[in-house]
């Protein structure tokens, strides 16, 4: 009997039987999706799943799985032998030149595994790719740029059109501009098109208020169905920025709400006109701040 005391048996030492385990069906899974379903080796064009389905390719154990293979090394546990670390898949040919006994020193453990690691990391970073695309498609694109806030108001003052406020009214232009600015944050690009187009329309329209163009007017101007100028008119008002109002009786206005109460789109295109300033950088690019 032996004597006690003595430290447990750990697993993979010489003392297990080495003997040939099942790889799971994740680890296989997982090797047949960083395979691309080719050979590991570098310019082997062999697929390892043919046109009919049927599995044409071999796994392949870098160190062997039982005593007398290609590469075994006693000192490592079953487990560790059927982990996807210690497997590469490769065509049947390639199988059997590295497995070859008389081959085994033109094969070793270090340059098999790097043919392994190089051929998934290709297949790797296309799955990387794919997610990054696949998260692109949801990506909000109101939070990929911010609205860029006017502080001084000193370039819109200087204008004509608004020298003559006093004090009180342009920090309340200030607040209105500061709110609508929070407002247009949430705004999707194609409703910021659409805002953009119905101001314009209004200025040529010489409209001399509000810019508010008939709803008609708009399904003939710009091509739009009436049940897609009723889901525009519907977005607006959620971000609250425009929408659809009565006009007359029986008679629609498709509305973008001035910025402030002191600054109102007619006469802030005629600003951006006077200035070389682009209205679409405003409205549609979020940059509020070219008017200081």
């Amino acid at each position: 009997m032996a004597k006690g005391g003595g430290a447990k048996q750990k697993a993979g030492s010489a003392k297990e039987e080495a003997k040939r385990l099942q790889p799971s069906r994740e680890v296989l899974r997982n090797l047949y999706l960083l395979s691309g379903n080719n050979c590991a080796m570098p310019g082997c064009e062999h697929v390892l799943i043919n046109n009919a389905g049927t599995m044409v390719g071999k796994i392949c154990h870098i160190e062997a799985a039982e005593r007398g293979g290609p590469r075994f090394r006693k000192d490592m546990s079953n487990e560790e032998r059927r982990a996807a670390a210690n497997l590469i898949l490769l065509c049947s040919p390639h199988h059997d030149v590295i497995d070859d006994m008389k081959n085994v020193a033109d094969w070793p453990v270090k340059r098999l595994k790097e043919i392994k690691r190089q051929h998934e990391d290709t297949f790797r970073e296309v799955g990387e790719t794919l997610a990054k695309a696949f998260r692109a498609q949801f990506q909000d694109s109101t939070a990929t740029t911010a609205v860029q806030k006017a502080k001084s108001l000193a370039r819109l003052l200087a204008h004509s059109t608004y020298s003559d406020l006093t004090t009180k009214q342009v920090k309340a232009a200030q607040k209105g501009l500061d709110a609508f600015a929070d407002r247009l944050q949430n705004v999707p690009q194609h409703e910021r098109e659409f805002m953009l187009a119905i101001v314009q329309r209004a200025i040529r329209l010489r409209k001399k208020s509000t810019a508010a163009v008939n709803v008609y007017d708009v399904q003939s101007a710009l091509g739009l169905a009436h049940e897609t100028i009723k889901k525009y008119g519907e977005a607006l008002e959620r971000y609250e920025v425009g929408g659809i109002v009565e006009a007359d009786e029986n008679q629609y206005e498709m509305q973008i709400y001035d910025p402030s109460d002191y600054v109102g789109w007619i006469d802030l295109a005629g600003f951006c006109a006077d200035e070389g300033i682009d209205l679409r950088q405003i409205i549609v690019e979020r940059r509020l701040n070219l008017l200081d």
